[in-house]
């Protein structure tokens, strides 16, 4: 009971979900291979044919299990591709991902007991399986002679390679080859286990799916591991290994050996670099690609596979990290305002990061650490920089911050209605990482490791500080930048969430080797210790740069030793806080640093652990250009994004639409004698279509805020490189132009054609007046949005469009009574126009009754112009459209300027005088 119990527990870790897609060609396609125990047992040892029985029934087990699942898997492929069963063909290739599922003592010693045989050589004394699984198996093995002890061993193929790989000498092949002999009951040392991980591997079964009708390369999924290796010793602890080869390889060749140092790897989860499929001659490329999930498709077109050693390290396929790259700012001066008010907050501060390093900025507040993260960002257009900031030798440029860096801001700024997930996957697709059927993958695990699985489907607006900081961070990783800058990223965390984000930096530093640059204002212990280097400020200027070990030797240099169980974060920030440690001890601890410097700004000489300038010599030198997300790709996803924030929600358009039907409805009511046609409510039907117009108009100055939010953070998204302006813009127009009909129908629709009784032979003409002139006022919006950074003036300047339109629109001060300037107004601002010809459309529409007041609508448009001059009997309705339209163009064009320019500013860190 006990071995059937085990058993069934090396049946299950070998039928894992580890799972290998590999592209097959029309000629590897024409033979069914399923691995299986080649096995020929002597028949004189019958430990070794009972050890043989237990072998084949434990294939036997396996190749019944394998049936069904491939059977699943042919019957979803022909369900999702429409193509027959009778068609789809299944191939095998071997796998070694699977070895570390016998790795443990108790699952190995029943896996070589049940696959152990006793005897030499693999002649034909074995009995045959009459099996049909069997009847597919590999040709027989070639025996080689083992020179040490004479005894015959077979090799087989297990996963062909282009070419052998070289032994380097006997003596490892000896080990390889030979020993000692495990039974159940035999414990297992050191060298047996590791031994008999190369005697555990697995086979993934490749259904493909071809047509012969269909000339399109094949659609190929993966099932899960499916059979296991055989290893066997004799009686002599020799091994006999059989194993298994494809079908469409000819000639066998020896497999790659899986070493200790390999099945370390893949206990540890770092997967093994797939050997090359062997090829035929007529045989077009194979590829075998990492572990991956990949979603079954029809399309020649594949995508690309997410293997897990990159899902690990999110690294994407078009990422713009170097293979070496080395930041450095030298002599970096910024100064505000003008003489002889200047200010200067940094002075003479330098620093070197190179790949795989984590340097924290640290200092008490009004240090300068933000102030150089700008400068380093080209984000500091409040002043003037000075110095030298560079990437592997070239100076930081816009283009190239957005191909090769990224910057988390101390503020964070996220989509308020969208959540966790999909603001990361909106990200994913904008940086290109993967195919949309691989992104949810890369989200999931981002997830995880960052902490945020139990807000991944909550809006973002609802994310405590730490949850927001957390996707900001997460935002970043996305990317995987040459150069990460991160401004306070512990900020608003507590201390294991702060440890942990830091512990998830500095291993992506490492592991995509990656420079990272991050501001801290106190780190704990823990933290402080995960750094690579320091850089302590104060006053703007430095008070040690350097590795993080040699900060302590050099504070104890100087006279400032770290007192025992201490931080020495707290410690340093103390030493340079002039407003707890005085003046002079600070000044002495900032002069003394500033004499080891050189002409370069960084240190020439190790002196107490301060770190030394090597030079430029050994710096990588030049940058890769890479082609970022296509425009047509970005507005794609910004159509989808930006649509589902619409639909949200509640103020900037839905929200609009509804406060246009009420506050239309209130005045429909409000004149409700209005309705009827007589002579003495005709002031008042031109009064209620003012309203209907003026009131909704206003309400753009609830899209002057929302929208100033919403292009902050189309700002950032630029200049990380994430998206473009134009994109946004033009993903904005399409989907806002159909909501411009929207508000016409909710202002218009029931309170004028139905509760004013406004004949509907009016309707469309009214309804594109009604979209003229919200154009113009949305556009106003959108432009002031972009124009003020801060909200509250935008609005301000909006109100004061509104009121301007409503004072010059003809209605309570005649054209002839303005004069110049003044008069201008009149023609620019859109009410005269709309009020013009919507009067005119309703007169005309009207049924003028005899004893009405009026026998015509000439004769009540007339009265009319008596008293409103700008009411004419006249039918100008398309040129007031255009007009308007004309008038909103103009600021359309302004808002995509301001936008263009806006995005585009940086500030250039310009040479030192």
């Amino acid at each position: 009971m006990a071995d059937d119990a085990a058993s069934a527990d090396t049946r299950k870790s070998m039928s894992g979900t580890v799972v290998r897609g590999v592209v097959e060609t029309e000629e590897q396609l024409e033979h069914v291979r399923l691995l299986e125990d080649s096995n020929k047992g002597d028949d004189n040892n019958d430990n070794g044919n009972s050890n043989n029985d237990d072998g084949m029934q434990l294939i036997d087990e396996i190749e019944s299990d394998m049936k069904n699942d491939i059977q699943k898997i042919i019957r979803r492929m022909s369900n999702e591709g429409g193509i027959d069963e009778d068609e789809v063909i299944v191939t095998l290739t071997p796998s070694k991902d699977l070895g570390k599922t016998a790795s443990s003592p108790t699952k190995m010693k029943k896996m070589r007991a049940a696959s152990g045989t006793a005897g030499n050589g693999g002649g034909s004394g074995g009995a045959q399986d009459s099996s049909p699984m069997r009847a597919l198996a590999p040709p027989p093995a070639t025996s080689n002679e083992d020179g040490n002890n004479n005894k015959k061993k077979t090799t087989t193929s297990t996963e062909p390679t282009a070419s052998a790989p070289a032994k380097k000498d006997a003596a490892s092949d000896n080990q390889q080859s030979q020993v000692p002999s495990v039974t159940k009951e035999a414990p297992l040392d050191a060298h047996a286990q590791n031994n008999n991980r190369d005697a555990s591997a697995a086979a993934a079964a490749i259904v493909t799916a071809t047509s012969t009708s269909d000339p399109s390369p094949p659609a190929t999924e993966t099932v899960l591991a499916a059979s296991a290796k055989q290893s066997h010793t004799n009686g002599n602890g020799n091994i006999n290994s059989n194993s298994n080869s494809n079908a469409h390889t000819e000639q066998n060749q020896k497999a790659k050996p899986i070493t200790d140092a390999s099945m370390d790897k893949m206990e540890q989860g770092v997967p093994e670099a797939p050997a090359a499929v062997a090829k035929s001659p007529d045989d077009k490329d194979a590829t075998a690609n990492g572990d991956a999930k990949l979603k079954f498709t029809k399309s020649a077109r594949s995508a690309r596979p997410i293997g897990s050693a990159s899902r690990s390290t999110l690294r994407s396929t078009k990422r713009s990290a170097l293979e070496s790259s080395a930041l450095k700012f030298q002599n970096i001066e910024f100064i505000v305002g003008k003489t002889p008010k200047q200010k200067q907050i940094l002075s003479n501060v330098s620093g070197k990061v190179k790949d795989g390093h984590v340097l924290a900025i640290m200092g008490p507040s009004g240090a300068g650490k933000t102030t150089l993260i700008s400068v380093l960002t080209l984000d500091a257009l409040y002043g003037t920089p000075y110095g030298k900031v560079t990437l592997n030798g070239i100076p930081v440029t816009g283009d190239i911050f957005k191909t090769h860096c990224f910057v988390v801001k101390q503020q964070d700024k996220h989509w308020p209605y969208l959540t966790t997930r999909e603001a990361l996957q909106y990200s994913a697709g904008l940086f290109d990482i993967a195919t949309p059927e691989n992104i949810p993958i890369l989200v999931d695990e981002l997830i995880e490791k960052m902490g945020l699985t139990i807000c991944a489907d909550t809006m973002c607006a609802r994310l405590s500080g730490g949850q927001k900081r957390r996707l900001s961070i997460a935002v970043a990783l996305l990317k995987q930048p040459t150069v990460l800058f991160l401004d306070e990223p512990t900020s608003g965390l507590d201390a294991a969430s702060a440890s942990n984000i830091m512990e998830e930096i500095a291993r992506v530093a490492k592991e995509e080797r990656l420079v990272i640059v991050c501001t801290i204002h106190q780190p704990s212990t823990k933290v402080y210790n995960g750094f690579d280097q320091v850089m302590i400020l104060s006053r703007g200027r430095e008070a040690f740069s350097g590795d993080v070990g040699d900060a302590s030797p050099y504070f104890g240099s100087i006279g400032h030793p770290l007192p025992p169980a201490t931080n020495p974060a707290e410690h340093f920030l103390d030493l340079v806080n002039s407003d707890f440690s005085g003046e002079e001890q600070v000044n002495s601890i900032l002069d003394q640093w500033e004499r080891q410097k050189g002409p370069s700004g960084l240190v020439q000489s190790s002196h107490g652990g301060s770190t030394k300038d090597d030079g430029d010599d050994d710096d990588p030198k030049g940058i890769d250009t890479f082609q970022g997300t296509s425009i047509s790709q970005q507005l794609g996803i910004m159509f989808k994004r930006h649509l589902t924030l619409i639909v949200r929600d509640p103020i900037l358009y839905l929200g609009r639409c509804a406060i246009f039907f009420i506050a239309s409805t209130i005045f429909s009511f409000v004149y409700w004698s209005a309705r009827e046609t007589e002579a003495d409510q005709l002031f008042s039907k031109m009064w209620i279509q003012v309203w209907f117009t003026a009131v909704p108009a206003n309400m753009g100055v609830v899209a002057v805020y929302a929208l100033n939010d919403e292009f902050k953070s189309i700002q950032r998204e630029t200049q990380n490189g994430m998206s473009s302006p134009i994109a946004y813009i033009m993903a904005k127009t399409i989907l806002v132009l159909p909501i411009f009909f929207i508000f016409a129908c909710s202002a218009l629709l029931i309170p004028s054609f139905v509760i004013q009784a406004v004949p509907f032979s009016a309707f469309f003409e009214c309804l594109m007046l009604y979209v003229s002139v919200m154009f113009v006022f949305e556009s106003v919006a959108e432009a002031l949005s972009v124009a003020f950074s801060d909200p509250i003036l935008g609005m301000l300047q909006f109100m004061n469009f509104w009121f301007g339109s409503f004072l010059f629109g003809g209605f309570l001060i005649g054209e002839n009574d303005l004069y110049w300037p003044l008069k201008l107004f009149f023609y620019v601002m859109p009410f005269s126009y709309y009020v013009r010809s919507v009067m005119y459309v309703i007169m005309q529409a009207l049924d003028w009754e005899e004893g009405s007041g009026f026998t015509s609508s000439a004769e009540a448009l007339g009265a009319l112009n008596n008293v409103f001059p700008v009411i004419e009997n006249e039918n100008t309705v398309w040129q007031d459209v255009f007009t308007m339209l004309g008038i909103g163009l103009f600021y359309k064009i302004l808002y995509i300027v301001l936008v263009l320019t806006t995005t585009s500013k940086v500030a250039n860190v310009k040479k030192n005088v």
